[in-house]
């Protein structure tokens, strides 16, 4: 199995709420081979369940996964295993569980022999373990032990010379600086090494989606032009390698920029053409909540209730997880927003419905 780097976005949703960042999801283990069939069958079929947000059926995989690899005595396969469990736990909103599991895996690396702790395999598994571990801590508001964690996870990338896994773990450094305010610190890593080691990639979805990121940190840092001009880059690239799913995101980061900057009409225009170009669900809908508030403003009323209908119905399509809470609560704050400029049966009756997204959303 070839190794497969996820460089995603910080969060997409305008709501300057939802500009959290969101950390770099770990790469696909390659060390899976010699293994009874059950054992790398479940692995890669969790791998394809996480990817498809099917997080409930893929912790199943991953814990089978785990016990599988336990019984022939692969620590490392059994500690990559616990790793994605951990990760999928954070998606399901189960902190607790994905600390348990976390420590374990990282228990299970710190125990193996002196042998194995040089391979490359085994360096690459213990970079993904750090990172998730990372996520976690950033999850539970302890950045500072997040960019420890981060730190380590880019000290073994360098040592097996895993550039990928470099740009990412520092891409996640970033977000512990931001946390602690240490912006400029956080600037100059972004602007120094990240755009270094981006800068010799060649064309790829990595390489755009690395340039991607790079654009959604330098926002939150408050460098409005330099990341308007990294998303540009980040989005010529992605039309040159035909990536249409990476194009709709760098589109939705463009639009994010855009609203800051106030430029309400461009803006709109960048999610109409993420939504309109993507087939991921996910970022249809990420596109849509992100025009509605915009509609709103612009006392845009017949698009705005067009928009909110496509937007409940297809809320009611997605499996619950991190992604979805965040995107019913989203849509909740704009039916209020809705709800001001109507009369009074009408306006009852929306926050009604928004009452009831919230509910949903934290049950």
């Amino acid at each position: 199995m070839s190794a497969l780097i996820f460089l995603t976005a910080l969060s997409q949703f305008v709501n300057p709420s939802f500009l959290a960042t969101k950390p770099v999801p770990q790469e696909v283990p390659t060390v899976i081979s010699n293994q009874p069939a059950n054992a790398k069958q479940l692995l890669e079929q969790g791998i394809k369940l996480y990817q498809a947000q099917k997080f409930d059926s893929a912790a199943k995989q991953f814990k089978q996964a785990s016990k599988s690899f336990q019984a022939s005595g692969d620590k490392l396969n059994q500690a990559s295993a616990l790793n994605y469990l951990s990760l999928t736990y954070q998606q399901l909103g189960e902190l607790s569980a994905s600390e348990l599991v976390s420590n374990r895996s990282i228990r299970l690396l710190k125990n193996l022999s002196n042998n194995q702790k040089v391979s490359k395999e085994y360096l690459s598994i213990r970079a993904q373990a750090f990172n998730t571990k990372g996520k976690l801590q950033l999850s539970q508001g302890k950045p500072q032990e997040a960019l420890n964690s981060w730190e380590k996870a880019t000290a073994n990338y360098s040592k097996i010379k895993d550039e990928t896994g470099v740009i990412g773990s520092k891409l996640n450094q970033i977000q512990a600086l931001q946390a602690l305010g240490l912006y400029n610190q956080a600037k100059k890593i972004l602007e120094g090494d990240v755009k270094l080691l981006l800068d010799n990639q060649s064309d790829s979805v990595l390489k755009a989606k690395g340039l991607l990121s790079l654009g959604n940190a330098l926002r939150v840092v408050g460098d409005l032009d330099k990341s308007q001009a990294t998303l540009k880059e980040s989005l010529i690239v992605a039309q040159e390698v035909q990536s249409k799913e990476t194009e709709a995101e760098v589109l939705l980061s463009l639009g994010n920029t855009a609203q800051i900057e106030q430029k309400t009409k461009e803006a709109l225009n960048y999610y109409q053409q993420a939504a309109r170009i993507s087939n991921k669900q996910t970022t249809q809908l990420q596109a849509k909540l992100n025009q509605l508030p915009l509609l709103v403003e612009k006392k845009q009323r017949s698009e705005a209730d067009s928009l909110s209908q496509q937007i409940q119905s297809k809320l009611e399509n997605i499996p619950p997880n991190r992604f979805s809470v965040n995107a019913r609560i989203n849509f909740a704050n704009s039916l209020k927003k809705i709800a001001r400029n109507q009369t009074n049966n009408t306006k009852i009756q929306t926050e009604k419905i928004a009452a009831q997204i919230v509910a949903t959303a934290i049950k």
